[in-house]
């Protein structure tokens, strides 16, 4: 099996949620004795093959831009090699799967060998160029939300793909998240830990809409308001920082707020976790925030991993966050509002109420994302591929004469009007077409209009991309 893959793969540490899980299956497969070759990006950090495993080689040898995103801003010439150089290897193996989508190179899947694409988000353009280039043979995504924006959007000029898309959602291995000791990573991370201390988590990349900038809010209202002098917020210094200067330029701003709010001592930037650390990370914390607005396409990995290892976590609800988890296992948000938050980590950190039940969290983890069932899953879709006929771009069909219209599935309805993951933020609608979507999920221009709500209106909605029109055989 040949795997492209644009993100790193490295020997020992884990660079994302979407490498993570590429890492997984590839050393499953490994041992359940297929012969798997990953190509991934060569960075000066990582430039030599390498054994992952039995049965897995990992290759990084495509000169692609070292880090993510703008992968192909690349030498023209590094570009051709990785072209021919990708051919050359799909000639020499039964199954070609492309990890998080990200291959523009359309011509190299047009080779008559099964081919599968992932998608693991559905924002930046290698992906969104890689979903709406796909001819091929199957889809997999890891969230029915995902799954409906490529419906939404791919499936308006190319009706056949969501009959080639496969639901698998991540799996989380609890045999290794859980609750354990925290010696090695208050070692590694220069944290003494005193019992008064209250340390909150936010185990992501160091960027704003990773919901790094509500947290230091979060700590200065602690600090101010609570008089939590003690609480920590650890934040990880991101492992492509050295070979990305924009990554610096977020460290700095991290460090220029904190001083600002008046918390610097508060916050803990420390070295990128090693993966077989993450447990004693997530027992070490008192809460795991997840406040960013970045659109995930499942909801971070770390909020699963965290509640495996009894940590509660508080999620804004963007993207698939709204979704993965239902309401009830662990407190959500609406993006930005920062005094629901403050309360709810109040009433987490002083256990003033039942908010968080640490047992039936984990068993929930454990029932709906069991890590077994996703490597399972991955391998009988990778192995059971068959080449299959190319789907027609643009089919010729009759207009709908009776359109039925929704909500689109990057948005949802708040109290502070509707949240749109593309525009990161609120949009406001009449209080009409307010109505009509609190009582109709579906409706037709009819219906609409009993509601005073005009033709127009749906045209400037679905501009808006706050509506999306139902496609024939939707539901």
């Amino acid at each position: 099996m040949l795997v492209f893959s644009l993100g790193p793969v490295f020997p020992e540490h884990v660079h994302g949620g979407s490498q993570k899980v590429l890492r997984d299956v590839a050393l499953y497969l490994g041992r359940r004795g297929h012969a798997v070759n990953i190509y991934c990006v060569e960075r000066r950090d990582n430039a030599e093959p390498f054994a992952l495993g039995p049965n897995v080689t990992v290759w990084p040898h495509l000169r692609f831009k070292e880090t993510f995103p703008s992968s192909y801003k690349a030498a023209p010439h590094d570009l051709s090699d990785i072209a021919v150089l990708l051919h050359s290897e799909i000639q020499k193996h039964d199954v070609f799967y492309i990890h998080d989508s990200g291959m523009n190179f359309s011509f190299l899947c047009e080779q008559r060998l099964p081919t599968v694409l992932s998608l693991r988000d559905f924002i930046y353009p290698e992906t969104l160029v890689g979903a709406f280039n796909f001819s091929r043979d199957r889809i997999i995504v890891n969230s029915d939300m995902t799954k409906d924006c490529v419906r939404c959007t791919v499936g308006r000029f190319l009706p056949g793909v969501t009959e080639r898309i496969r639901v698998i959602p991540n799996g989380i291995d609890t045999s290794r998240f859980s609750r354990t000791r925290i010696e090695t990573i208050c070692d590694l991370i220069g944290l003494g830990v005193e019992p008064r201390d209250h340390i909150l988590l936010c185990p992501h990349r160091p960027e704003s809409r990773k919901g790094v900038f509500e947290a230091l809010d979060l700590v200065a209202r602690l600090r101010n308001r609570h008089g939590m002098l003690g609480v920590k917020l650890l934040i990880p210094d991101y492992v492509d920082r050295p070979l990305n200067r924009d990554l610096e330029g977020h460290c700095t701003r991290i460090e220029t707020s904190a001083r600002e709010l008046g918390v610097s001592e508060n916050v803990v930037l420390h070295r990128w976790v090693p993966h077989q650390l993450m447990p004693e990370y997530y027992s070490l914390g008192s809460v795991t925030l997840c406040l960013g607005n970045f659109i995930e396409a499942f909801g971070p990995n770390v909020c699963l991993e965290s509640l495996a290892c009894g940590t509660p976590v508080v999620l804004s609800r963007v993207g698939a966050q709204r979704t993965t988890l239902p309401e009830g296992i662990t407190p959500k948000v609406d993006y930005g509002d920062l005094d629901t938050v403050e309360r709810v980590v109040m009433d987490l950190l002083l256990r003033r109420e039942l908010v968080f039940d640490e047992h039936a969290a984990r068993e929930f983890v454990e029932k709906h994302f069991a890590y077994e069932k996703m490597l399972s899953a991955y391998e009988e879709a990778l192995c059971s591929v068959q080449v299959l006929p190319g789907l027609e771009r643009f089919p010729e069909r009759a207009a709908s004469t009776h359109p039925r219209y929704s909500l689109a599935p990057w948005c949802c309805m708040t109290g502070r009007g509707v949240y749109h993951d593309y525009h990161y933020g609120y949009e406001q609608i009449d209080a009409a077409v307010r109505t009509l979507l609190a009582v109709r999920q579906s409706f037709s221009l009819q219906d609409a209009g009993g509601f005073g709500v005009e033709q127009e209106d749906i045209r400037a909605l679905l501009k808006r991309g706050i509506l999306v029109e139902e496609l024939s055989g939707d539901g």
